[in-house]
């Protein structure tokens, strides 16, 4: 909570005490994304001509919970991927193999 409070200062944006405990459970540790959603905060409520509120901090939760993520690329997913394009390779030149009976390597 000190640290949604001290983003809060540095980022000059006033919020209620209900509207930083409703944060500070859906914003994960992450302060990047944190500070996000602090200025889309600030943002909203500037273009709406409104004070930060927590309904405005709903909206904005709630369309970030929605937004799809991007996936993570892991280490088991890249060998899966060059399992899978070997295996391919393999089979499209086994099959030229055995339809050509003979055949010539380039390289």
């Amino acid at each position: 909570m000190a640290i949604i409070k001290f983003k809060c200062e540095q980022f000059d944006i006033k919020l209620d005490e209900e509207t930083l405990t409703y944060i500070s459970s859906n914003v994960s540790s992450n302060i990047r994304e944190l500070e996000g959603v602090l200025k889309r905060i600030k943002f909203t409520a500037t273009s709406k001509h409104e004070q930060p509120s927590l309904s405005i901090a709903e909206e904005i939760l709630k369309s970030a919970k929605t937004s799809p993520r991007k996936k993570h690329l892991t280490l088991r997913t890249l060998l899966m991927y060059v399992l899978i394009s070997i295996k391919s390779r393999l089979m499209i030149f086994f099959h030229l193999l055995v339809k050509r009976k003979s055949f010539r390597l380039e390289i």
